[in-house]
Order: structure tokens, then C-alpha cells, then sequence
């Protein structure tokens, strides 16, 4: 026995799911020789044909469905018709079927997503910095424009951008994500969405576009993130309510706070007690944060970002440096900054700086790649059999 149909029985239909389209196609459609007993008791044939009168035909089955599947099954069901095995036909119909989805998932499972740029401003030290009288839905589009100008992209081929923003009031209200869009060269056919998952918002923001990618749903989506802290001060969107207006009591309603037994939440409050927990001093945070610094002001002299740092115009000039640097910062001074917390070891200088500024991503298809000639600067990969393994290049994400 040299060649083998099957008319199903043997769960062949399901072989292309199991092995994969091409090794399927290698067992079942190629003149590799099998012995017949080999072959139907791992179910691949139901039913032999003789060697003599089909070899010729296989061998040109098996090159055409090399090159082109659906072609090549058109004519194995033709060569059906004209051996007047009944039934058959049938089973080539559903083994076509299966074939197709097999191929689908083949495809879903090789889609990977590309970052092809990543460009921020220069953080801007909130109330006192040099991004104070920026609109934040100005300097999100200052980044949505260099990063369609610097890929070459068609600003018409993005389809969608994602913004993360923790402080969704006041100027960065109101679909803030589509004032980006509407603030910048984009078309306004473009779509646009705000997200908010607290510090993780514009990483997040990238998630989701690799995952809008990923899923063959779009080419081109832009994640960002934009946060004036100088203009929309932390928690002024739901402080305002309750202290001035006088308007409800706060995001904790009573059935979280009867829950937790707490009466609010705090990243300040979290942070303290992931330091209690691992037993982080304050002299081990106060030595990290001026280490952080030293090497900040020695990537900024060295020129290590001015790549990544888009230009804003400002009413006092041109911003494109980082501003809170703190330059030649001694230990002595950090360790006299008081805790946030009575007893605490965080303080508002060894914590995350209050900056304002913005950052964006473009993230696209290997489509996308080929279309407009674009050279990645990573890849995200997502594997269907594991959780969570995303390996992601230099997408800033510090703003929001």
C-alpha cells in the first residue's frame, strides 16, 4: 500500500488541529510510503486504493496541495467523482472545512505584533516644571504626530489609538483620549479610547493594542499615555465632587468599605505595606532614589534619550529635557524629606515623582510591516499555551 483516502471513521478531519496543517498534510497527502495496517490503526485511512491506478494522480495531488490546498482538494474530489467512489465526496467536503479552520488557527498563532517606534516628551516636574502651561491634550498629540512623521505611516492607516490617563477630569476629561486625536494631525476618522488602570494605564494602553494586533483585528493601533499632574492634580476628579461641590461621598462606596474595612484606598498605603512586608528601609529606598538620579543625569548628558524624547513647544520655549532630575542629590538631604505615613519609610523622595508629560507607542502587523517598509524595534510574542509572556521593547510608560 502506497496511498491511502479516507472517508472518514477514523478521525482523520481532526488530524490538521492536532499535528498541523503542514505535517497533516505531509502524513496524509504525499507518496510517502505507509504500510496499511500502520496507517489505519492510527486512523489515518479507512479505506485503501490501489497503488497502481491512483499513483500518478496522488503524486500530483499531493504537489498541488503543497502550493495550494483548497485547489489541490478540488481536484482529489474531482478524481473522486471520476473513481465513483460514493460518499466520499462528502467527507473531502468536510476534511476541506476542517483543513480551512486548521490553516485559521495556524495563521492566529504565528500573528505577532511589532513596535515600530516609541517616543515620549521630556517629563515635566508637575506645578513648577517646564510643561505647566501645556494643555495634556496637546502634549499627547505632540506625540501622536511625531510618531506617524517618523514611521511614515499614513496617518488614515491607524486604527485606533488607546490612551491611559489615571485622572480623567478637567482638561483631561470628556473622551480624553479622542482630544488627543482631535488635537493632532490624525484624521478625525480615527478612533480613540481612554483607559484608566491607575499607574499601569498606558501599559496597559499597550496591551491592549498588541492584543487588538495579535487577534488579526487591526494593523496599525497606537498605545499612549498623557498626564498633566501640574493641571489635573491627583485625585481631583472625584475630590472636587465631594469637598467642593459637595456632590455624593467618593469612588468607595459603602459596600467596599464594609468589605475591606477600610475607608478608602491608596497606592500610598499599598506601597507602605509592600516595604513592611519585604522589609524595604528607608535607607535602603533613600540610597535607591539617589542612585536613580545620578544615573538619570548621566543618561542625560551622555544623549541616551534624546532619541526618544519628542520636542514640545511651550509658551516659554522649547521643552526636550527632563526636568526633575535631581542633580548632584545627597543622601544627607533625602534622608530628612519627613514619611508620608507616621512611621513610615516612603517619602515624596524616594516615591515615584509627580511629572507631567506624555508617551506613545505605534504597534502593527507584519501586514503593516511589509506595507509601509517599517523596521521593528521588538516584537510582542503571545503564545496561545502560556499565560501572560509578553516581551516588549522601550514603550514608555511613566506618565500615567
Amino acid at each position: 500500500m502506497a496511498l491511502g483516502l479516507t472517508a472518514d471513521g477514523g478521525l482523520s478531519w481532526l488530524l490538521p488541529r492536532l499535528v498541523g496543517l503542514r505535517k497533516a498534510q505531509e502524513i496524509m497527502l504525499t507518496n510517502r510510503r505507509i504500510k496499511a495496517e500502520d496507517a489505519e490503526a492510527i486512523g489515518l485511512v479507512t479505506r485503501t486504493v490501489d497503488e497502481d491506478a491512483l499513483i500518478d494522480e496522488g503524486n500530483a495531488a499531493a504537489t498541488a496541495l503543497a502550493n495550494a490546498p483548497v485547489a489541490a482538494l478540488g481536484a482529489a474530489r474531482a478524481l473522486l467523482r471520476e473513481s465513483d467512489e460514493s460518499g466520499l465526496e462528502t467527507q473531502l467536503d468536510r476534511e476541506l472545512r476542517s483543513m480551512a479552520v486548521a490553516a485559521d488557527l495556524e495563521a492566529r498563532e504565528g500573528i505577532a505584533a511589532y513596535i515600530v517606534e516609541a517616543l515620549r516628551t521630556a517629563g515635566g516636574r508637575a506645578r513648577r516644571g517646564g510643561l505647566v502651561d501645556v494643555h495634556p491634550a496637546e502634549l499627547g498629540a505632540t506625540v501622536l504626530n511625531a510618531l506617524v512623521a517618523r514611521t511614515g505611516v499614513d496617518p488614515a492607516a491607524v486604527e485606533d489609538v488607546i490612551v491611559g490617563c489615571v485622572t480623567q477630569g478637567g482638561e483631561q476629561a470628556f473622551a480624553f483620549g479622542r482630544n488627543l486625536v482631535l488635537a493632532s494631525s490624525l484624521p478625525n476618522s480615527v478612533p480613540a479610547v481612554p483607559i484608566d488602570r491607575q499607574r499601569g494605564s498606558s501599559q496597559q494602553a499597550l496591551h491592549f493594542a498588541a492584543q487588538a494586533v495579535m487577534s488579526g483585528t487591526q494593523n496599525i493601533v497606537i498605545a499612549a499615555g498623557a498626564e498633566s499632574m501640574t493641571r489635573v492634580p491627583m485625585n481631583s476628579n472625584w475630590q472636587f465632587h465631594r469637598r467642593q461641590a459637595g456632590v455624593g461621598t467618593g469612588p468607595w462606596s459603602p459596600a467596599i468599605q464594609k468589605r475591606y474595612g477600610v475607608a478608602e484606598f491608596s497606592q500610598f498605603h499599598g506601597a507602605q505595606a509592600i516595604a513592611d512586608k519585604y522589609g524595604l528601609t528607608r535607607e535602603a529606598m533613600d540610597e535607591f532614589a539617589v542612585a536613580s538620579h545620578v544615573k538619570a543625569a548621566a543618561a542625560i548628558d551622555s544623549g541616551a534619550f534624546r532619541d526618544e524624547i519628542v520636542p514640545v513647544t511651550t509658551p516659554n520655549g522649547v521643552f526636550d529635557t527632563d526636568d526633575g532630575v535631581r542633580r548632584g542629590g545627597a543622601k544627607e538631604a533625602i534622608s530628612e524629606v519627613k514619611t508620608l505615613e507616621e512611621g513610615g519609610t516612603i517619602t515624596a523622595a524616594n516615591a515615584s515623582q509627580m511629572t507631567d508629560g506624555a508617551s506613545g507607542a505605534m504597534i502593527v502587523s507584519e501586514t503593516a510591516l511589509r506595507r509601509f517598509n517599517l523596521l521593528p524595534l521588538a516584537r510582542i510574542a503571545d503564545r496561545h499555551r502560556r499565560r501572560s509572556r509578553h516581551h516588549a521593547g522601550r514603550a514608555d510608560s511613566r506618565h500615567a
